[in-house]
């Protein structure tokens, strides 16, 4: 089950957090630029009143 909350960059684990709505901004400026650019250009994103699943 652990699989469910890990997705591979580059062969490499990357952990996934549940990060809710109010706080996705503050947490998404906390992350370095490279990291702001590929979740944007991946279309990470939250959704109405749900967390949302992004690496951590």
């Amino acid at each position: 089950m652990l699989e469910c909350f890990t997705a591979t960059v580059d062969g490499s684990a990357v952990p996934i957090i549940p990060v809710a709505r109010n706080d996705y901004p503050a947490w998404l400026k906390r992350q370095s630029e490279t990291r702001r650019l590929w979740l944007t250009s991946a279309g990470f994103d939250v959704a109405d009143e749900t967390p949302a699943l992004v690496p951590g």
